[in-house]
């Protein structure tokens, strides 16, 4: 790709003056040369200086048979740049605790990567084509979180 057409921002902003186009992907490549993506660098959440990725977390509760979708995302936090929830769709039936969703965790990560807030949802703000909208989960988590 040379460039954005008509974005000549945007395409500073993607290509870096080797010519590399930075597509915000974060990937790992096996001894084989495969590629696989692992997230997004606008993902990571920096929580006192740890760099936490969410589908590491996330990875880790979809260990649990109930669960049928989760969202791990970071939040603006006054001391620690931001803070760390997981919010969590179960399956019908009957609803786990969030104690024993914390305690799985707790078993499988290191506990600086742990989110310090776990909620059970029916549903995850999204865009009109299905997207998960993380920006409105961490506005609504700075709402509920610290603004309490």
């Amino acid at each position: 790709m040379k460039e954005y057409y008509k974005m000549p921002a945007a395409t500073v902003a993607a290509i870096d003056r080797e010519g590399w186009f930075h597509t915000g992907d974060l990937g790992e490549m096996d001894e084989n040369g495969y590629v696989r993506i692992t997230g997004r660098v606008k993902d990571v959440i920096v929580r006192d200086g740890i760099e936490i990725h969410p589908v590491e977390v996330e990875e880790v509760i979809y260990g649990l048979q109930v669960v049928s979708e989760v969202q791990v995302f970071g939040f603006p936090h006054p001391e620690k740049g931001q803070e760390v929830a997981a919010w969590i769709k179960v399956k019908e039936g009957p609803a786990p605790s969030l104690i024993a969703i914390a305690a799985h965790v707790k078993d499988h990560i290191d506990i600086k990567k742990m989110p310090q807030y776990f909620k059970i949802v029916t549903e995850f703000p999204m865009t009109r084509t299905g997207k998960v909208q993380k920006f409105k989960m961490a506005e609504m988590a700075q709402k509920e979180y610290l603004e309490e």
